[in-house]
């Protein structure tokens, strides 16, 4: 039970709350927009657009949707240490929500580009 007190402590905490919270929101709507979306699914889809080469990586359908849960997994990873650091150093944990929340902003603007890329 001492461990979910933390957490709600850890949570509480303004900077904590507005990141995580901004940061789901971002994932969510990433997912979401990757399910609204019609893109085709086949062996060639654009997966980076240069602007001096034009589209330059080309992957699999499937690459579209493992790299937004590469991404959540690494926002989770850098939450739960974030957490475990929260009272041993605030700073580092500030560094790694503040990590999160570039992570699921990234992952949102590479999805909504990409995929009208896609089409």
């Amino acid at each position: 039970m001492k461990r979910f007190d933390s957490f709600k402590v850890f949570y509480k905490d303004r900077l904590n709350f507005y990141l995580l919270n901004i940061t789901i929101l971002a994932y969510l709507l990433s997912f979401v927009w990757l399910i609204i979306k019609d893109f085709v699914h086949t062996n060639i889809n654009v997966l980076h657009y240069n602007i001096y080469f034009g589209f330059d990586i080309i992957a699999p359908w499937y690459w579209l949707i493992l790299l937004p849960v590469l991404f959540l997994l690494g926002s989770i990873l850098n939450t739960l240490l974030a957490w475990y650091y929260f009272s041993r150093k605030t700073s580092w944990s500030q560094f790694l929500i503040s990590t999160s929340f570039l992570l699921s902003l990234a992952i949102f603007f590479y999805l909504f580009n990409i995929l009208n890329y896609n089409l």
